[in-house]
């Protein structure tokens, strides 16, 4: 029987995945969102009853993944349920059994790559980021406003991006989309985002400290001058910081140093030395 998954169905899945861990549970993570997110196509492959009992049965088994990077599996998997429900009887066996070993193959390194790509690199760089916008704009915080705005921006766009992406591109090249993450070469833009977070973390480091001697009227939008001489200041400091990190120096251990450090001379100052 032939079956054709449309780009309908495909986009049903796209939007399902927002809502992927709205079912999570203890016992099997993510494996009713998964099936949640696979259902627009059900139609479209012409299952019949028993056919549609199999296909619940076997995507209700255990899966858990970075709820962004799942949609590559999903991708993957919707073309090889098409497969499978195009497939003749002595192929059958083998195109299920491959289902269950690309889901389970995928499962680990999709979750592995969100983690770190997301949770450990992007998100907290444009969160330093955030902050130091704030900062710069005290004390009016009518234009951190726009900070937070720009952060919603850049982080839905690669929280969409990689959704979008990962269905169709799943579905269109099936396992060999795994080249393609390959070329991006992860792992090294891993390190670059969180270069950059270091550097920013450490303007936000001196910034706070040069809060504590001029208070926040010299912050943008005023005294523009004497707010681009600092922040040049701020960019030193952060290069200490990052060539701290580099030698292998806790960032707590850093940060919790550098306010140490100010609050001691704040003291100091308070009292007259």
């Amino acid at each position: 029987m032939e079956t054709h998954i449309t780009k309908k169905d495909l986009l049903k899945v796209f939007f399902r995945t927002h809502l992927m861990m709205a079912v999570w549970n203890f016992q099997r993570m993510l494996n009713l969102g998964f099936l949640f997110c696979l259902l627009p196509i059900i139609k479209s492959l012409r299952l019949n009853e028993e056919k549609k009992r199999e296909f619940y049965q076997r995507h209700l088994n255990f899966y858990n993944s970075h709820p962004y990077f799942a949609s590559v599996v999903l991708g993957i998997i919707i073309k090889k349920e098409e497969e499978l429900s195009q497939a003749l009887p002595a192929d059958y066996k083998n195109k299920l059994q491959t289902i269950d070993t690309l889901k389970r193959g995928f499962m680990g390194p999709m979750g592995a790559l969100g983690d770190s790509l997301v949770w450990e690199s992007f998100r907290p760089m444009i969160s330093a980021g955030l902050i130091l916008i704030i900062l710069l704009t005290l004390p009016h915080l009518s234009l951190a406003y726009a900070g937070i705005l720009i952060y919603f921006l850049l982080y839905n766009l690669l929280n969409e991006y990689i959704r979008f992406v990962g269905v169709f591109e799943g579905y269109k090249k099936g396992e060999a989309i795994i080249k393609d993450i390959n070329v991006l070469n992860i792992p090294r833009i891993n390190e670059k985002l969180k270069d950059v977070g270091v550097f920013l973390t450490g303007t936000i480091i001196g910034v706070i400290g040069f809060t504590f001697y001029f208070g926040t009227n010299w912050m943008m939008p005023y005294y523009y001058v004497q707010a681009v001489f600092r922040l040049i200041l701020f960019i030193s400091l952060a290069g200490i910081i990052w060539l701290g990190l580099r030698k292998n120096i806790s960032t707590t251990v850093i940060f919790l140093t550098g306010l140490s450090i100010l609050i001691a001379a704040e003291l100091l100052r308070n009292t007259g030395f």
